[in-house]
């Protein structure tokens, strides 16, 4: 799963109503088991709608992603079907 926003719309939660959506489609939906998700570790508020969304840190990729001239760390999160089910029951 990846995702950017302007900083012009950022801290309205946008992004955390978006990725509600598109993790509740793709769980409901397309039956997928897991979902993904690397953020570079200085990315606070990434971080804090991933936490927020029940995702678990599972570990630390190093130098995975590339941009900017340079290799930069990325951190490794996941959710599972079941998980979201049991936390976001209706």
């Amino acid at each position: 799963m990846g995702y950017e926003i302007s900083p012009a719309h950022q801290g309205r939660g946008y992004m955390k109503e978006a990725l509600n959506a598109i993790i509740t489609w793709g769980f409901r939906e397309v039956q997928l088991n897991r979902i993904e998700a690397q953020v570079h570790p200085d990315n606070a508020p990434s971080l804090a709608i991933l936490a927020a969304l029940g995702f678990v840190k599972e570990g630390r990729q190093r130098e995975a992603g590339y941009w900017a001239g340079r290799h930069h760390d990325l951190l490794q999160y996941a959710l599972l079907n079941g998980q979201w089910r049991t936390e976001n029951a209706v």
